[in-house]
């Protein structure tokens, strides 16, 4: 084997290869980055409500929503690059990366054409699964349909060096390319809808700023690993099926969300029309944005973990697992209660009272908990490559929730609530069986893990629950005032607590060079 790859200006000195040293820094990067995605998701559902329509709305929900079924073309294989990136570098192994990498990229090629085949397909055949969609809605839906899942084919012939670049622990660069795209693509699509242009006009935006962005990320990734020999002859079919093996495995983990809740909105539109399903989307998507914070921790994990077991430090993995689960509580559960307790003033505010959904993102809300909370147990599976059982286990779980379900609300009708509790339903079920796999996989006492990771943060949240229901009682007809009432709850309520028991050394470490604030800090009782 040869020695570990350097890193240039790293002194002739061997690298952390483990990503351990860029921890904090990633994760932090991935939170700034993530407030990007945060705000536009407030910003553009109110602007395209305003400018063309409730109906509008929910034919770009509609539309996305088809879409993310067409990523499903890739079979996991670029996610796989991530992984087997950082394990080949701890290794010393080039030969290894240079064939592990070439092979994903021809790989997704193929996968590129694929995606072109679906979207083609599914624009022909539109208007005989969706009738309640017609005329012109239907001649939008279709051009919106077309160039994004353009946009997803671009993304997939470059997906291989989104891997590369995260598997090379830089993942404060790949938060930032995607972060300033992102609100780029934003500002477009205001200017464009403030223009008097439509959703052509915007999924436009956002194919034409997707491919300099790929390209820019390519071009990138050259420079932060330029030990990297790309070459299609480097290529090999028996990297390529390894690779593939464990893309699928992957795909298994990743896909029964995409079952159950793209699956419903999909009904939704399907029996209730796009209107109803803008209305359903807007809690779903504050509840996935939610998810979507918990694993931008959580992704750091699975370069670390596979850089862990490629190091041989195997006594450090189970240590990993229940840190990392305590956090990932401690950020889940505040989350949860807000959303879950002041889900109307939040609609009332955001969207109007043509939204009314907070008896929806009430039902979203809880049943995400235990999902959510064990994100980090799931990416640590995968840098591992221990995801295989739990993934089947989580699609048997959605096909058996999603015909049950289905068959109920054929029979009592289709409603939004229905629909909440069909999605809540699942992500209970699959969190309770990642939590007794993570025990059993990992070899930790049910009973020491229930201690170590969720009776701390589940402590903490039982003040600051009550302290929310008074403040939902109190200020139930001023939805302002309660969502202001709400957040200075938060910042009184949990960040004492926070700061002494859940914020690492290197958090605490940043506030303190902030000038004036150890003073405040002692000032205050809480350090």
């Amino acid at each position: 084997m040869d020695t570990p790859l350097k890193e240039k200006g790293n002194g002739g000195n061997a690298p952390d290869f483990t990503g351990r040293e860029r921890m904090i820094r990633n994760i932090l990067s991935s939170w700034g980055g993530h407030m990007v995605f945060v705000v536009a998701g407030f910003v553009m559902p109110r602007m395209i409500d305003r400018h063309v329509g409730q109906v509008s709305l929910g034919i770009w929900d509609f539309s996305w929503s088809l879409v993310s079924y067409f990523g499903l073309a890739s079979l996991g294989v670029g996610s796989s690059v991530n992984r087997y990136v950082a394990k080949l570098r701890a290794e010393g192994n080039r030969e290894g990366l240079d064939e592990a990498v070439s092979s994903v990229v021809c790989v997704q090629v193929v996968v590129a054409a694929v995606v072109g085949l679906m979207t083609v397909a599914a624009v022909w055949f539109l208007p005989h699964f969706f009738k309640k969609i017609q005329g012109a809605n239907l001649y939008e839906l279709r051009w919106v349909i077309a160039l994004l899942g353009a946009s997803l084919a671009v993304q997939q012939m470059f997906d291989a060096f989104r891997g590369v670049m995260t598997g090379c622990h830089r993942w404060d660069l790949h938060n930032a390319i995607s972060a300033i795209s992102y609100g780029i693509t934003v500002i477009l699509m205001i200017l464009v809808l403030s223009m008097g242009h439509g959703l052509r006009s915007m999924a436009a935006v956002y194919l034409a700023t997707g491919i300099a962005t790929e390209i820019y990320r390519y071009l990138a990734v050259r420079r932060i690993c330029p030990e990297l020999d790309l070459r299609y002859e480097k290529a090999t079919w028996k990297q390529g099926k390894e690779m593939l093996s464990f893309g699928i495995k992957t795909v298994v983990v990743w896909l029964p969300p995409l079952i159950i809740i793209q699956g419903s909105s999909l009904l939704i539109a399907r029996y209730l029309g796009p209107a109803l399903l803008a209305v359903f989307s807007r809690p779903m998507g504050l509840i996935r944005s939610g998810q979507t914070f918990i694993n931008k921790y959580a992704l750091v994990l699975t370069p670390t973990a596979g850089s862990l077991q490629g190091a041989g430090l195997q006594g450090e993995i189970q240590d990993l697992v229940i840190r990392t689960t305590r956090y990932s509580v401690a950020l889940t559960l505040p989350m949860v209660l807000f959303l879950s307790i002041l889900g109307d003033p939040i609609m009332q505010v955001w969207m109007g009272p043509r939204y009314d959904a907070g008896r929806i993102m009430a039902i979203l809300a809880v049943g995400s908990f235990l999902l959510m909370s064990q994100q980090s147990v799931i990416t640590i599976l995968v840098g591992l490559n221990l995801h295989g059982p739990i993934g089947l286990v989580k699609i048997a779980l959605s096909i058996v929730t999603m015909g049950i379900g289905v068959v109920a609300l054929g029979v009592t009708g289709w409603s939004l609530a229905g629909a909440a509790i069909l999605v809540s339903v699942y992500t209970t079920a699959n969190g309770i069986a990642i939590l007794l796999y993570a025990c059993r996989k990992f070899d930790i006492p049910f009973g020491r893990y229930f201690r170590k990771s969720f009776l701390g943060p589940m402590a903490a949240g039982v003040p600051y629950g009550v302290a929310l229901l008074v403040v939902n009682v109190t200020c139930r007809r001023t939805p302002l005032i309660a969502l202001g009432a709400g957040c200075t709850v938060s910042l009184l309520v949990l960040g004492p607590i926070y700061w002494k028991y859940f914020f690492p050394a290197e958090i605490r470490g940043i506030f303190h060079r902030i000038p004036g604030f150890s003073g405040l800090a002692k000032a205050i009782g809480i350090d």
